[in-house]
């Protein structure tokens, strides 16, 4: 059985450990010019002032994958906003209803915190659009970046 569980992110940066370098490999865009290398101590003083959404999904358990957002106050109007650090589900587990668990769990604890808005990504190599549009997102911004 895959269950989501909001969790302290504090508490679980050991557990994190073996699936980061994963989701790292999967997802990162320029891995040799930007390597792996959370500032763990920045993720602690966040949890710890309670800006953190930390949210695991677990089959028997074994951490399966994860959500990690920020919770926000917007400086242009009186929204409060979670925004999307990063989100992982292992190959294995997608399109079997792991990442519906997950959505689900997401938009209960949001609510259940005041956030008005959730703001989530994907990368363009690993589109994530149709999902996040069947969990009720709409598409309403792109990214760029450039080398400097």
């Amino acid at each position: 059985m895959t269950v989501a569980t909001v969790e302290s992110f504090t508490d679980n940066i050991e557990t994190l450990m073996p699936i980061l370098p994963l989701h790292h490999a999967e997802l990162a865009i320029d891995p040799q010019e930007i390597p792996l290398e959370p500032k763990w101590d920045i993720y602690k003083a966040r949890d710890a002032a309670g800006q953190i959404l930390f949210i695991t999904l677990r089959k028997r358990g074994e951490l399966i994958g994860y959500f990690i957002g920020f919770i926000l106050e917007s400086l242009h109007n009186d929204l409060r906003l979670c925004v999307q650090d990063i989100f992982y589900v292992r190959e294995e587990e997608r399109r079997q209803g792991a990442g519906d668990i997950l959505f689900s769990a997401l938009k209960t604890e949001a609510k259940r915190r005041g956030v008005g808005r959730v703001m989530v990504a994907c990368k363009t190599h690993l589109p994530a659009g149709p999902f996040f549009e069947a969990h009720g997102f709409s598409h309403i911004e792109q990214s760029y970046w450039m080398k400097l």
